[in-house]
C-alpha cells in the first residue's frame, strides 16, 4: 500500500468521529540552558484521544492512542510503510514525587523518569479535558496532559 493511500486510509477511517470531535493543538516552547531555542519548538495536535505528534508529512509519524493504550510509530520507508506500536505497560515509568508546579493555571504533579544516562522531569495534570504529551516514551497516567518536560536539568519543554 503507497503512503497517500494508507493516510487517505487513516483519515477517512477517522472521519466519523471526527465530525462531532473537538481539536486541540498545544503548543511547546523549547529552552536549552535557560535560553529560548525556537528551532526546537514543538507543538501536538489532539483529537478523538489519539496526540499527533509529528508532521503530517514526517518520514517517522508518531502517536499516542489513548483508546488502544499505545503508542505508534509509522514509517515511511522509501515505497513502504511500517509500523511500531507499544503498549503503555510497555513504556519507561516513572518515580511520583512531592513536588508540584503551576501551568497554564493547571496545578500539575511531578514525576521522574531515568531514561539511560537521563533524568527526565515531567509536570503533568490530569484536570484538563484533554490528554497528551510531546513525548511518547514518558506518559506520567493515562489521564494526564504533560506540560513541562526538564532533560537532564538543561533542555526545558513547556506549553
Amino acid at each position: 500500500m503507497n503512503y497517500m493511500k494508507f493516510v487517505c486510509f487513516l483519515f477517512i477511517g477517522t472521519l466519523p468521529l471526527s465530525i462531532n470531535s473537538q481539536v486541540f493543538s498545544i503548543d511547546y516552547q523549547s529552552k536549552e540552558n535557560g535560553i529560548v531555542n525556537e528551532s526546537a519548538n514543538k507543538s501536538i495536535l489532539i483529537t478523538d484521544n489519539i496526540a499527533h505528534l509529528s508532521e503530517i508529512d514526517a518520514t517517522i509519524r508518531t502517536f499516542i492512542d489513548y483508546h488502544r493504550r499505545k503508542t505508534c510509530q509509522i514509517i515511511r520507508f522509501e515505497d513502504s510503510l511500517y509500523r511500531v506500536e507499544k503498549t503503555f505497560a510497555e513504556l519507561t515509568t516513572g518515580i511520583k514525587t512531592e513536588r508540584s508546579d503551576t501551568i497554564l493555571g493547571y496545578n500539575c504533579q511531578h514525576m521522574v523518569f531515568d531514561y539511560f544516562s537521563n533524568k527526565i522531569d515531567v509536570f503533568y495534570t490530569e484536570e484538563a479535558n484533554i490528554k497528551g504529551s510531546p513525548y511518547s516514551s514518558f506518559l506520567p497516567s493515562k489521564n494526564a496532559l504533560v506540560l513541562k518536560v526538564i532533560i537532564s536539568g538543561n533542555r526545558e519543554l513547556e506549553a
